[in-house]
């Protein structure tokens, strides 16, 4: 029985952080190279980042047990309709974004 509910719950993150790929997150960086969604899933990070920042990126894969963002994967600025790329952005505390360096 405890195999049948590994297996449940291991089927469970795969089908989590497949639906993931692909979408912007707002992710709090934790260390350099670590940090967590709103949902509280773990993101590595392909660059290291500044501690107790909020980075917007998009998740471009997984690795069974955590999501992977790049940061140099362009956030698509689509709600203009411009299909022109943007650079990834840092959100302030505040919630107000600042341009990636």
């Amino acid at each position: 029985r405890a195999a049948l509910l590994r297996a449940a719950g291991n089927a469970a993150v795969k089908s989590h952080l497949d639906a993931q790929i692909g979408q912007v997150k707002t992710i709090l960086t934790e260390r350099p190279q670590m940090g967590r969604t709103e949902q509280f899933t773990e993101v590595a990070f392909c660059a290291p980042q500044p501690e107790g920042t909020l980075v917007k990126a998009r998740i471009t894969r997984h690795d069974g047990t955590r999501l992977i963002a790049d940061l140099h994967h362009p956030v698509e600025n689509t709600p203009e309709g411009s299909g022109e790329a943007e650079p990834p952005q840092r959100v302030d505390a505040a919630g107000g974004e600042t341009s990636a360096s």
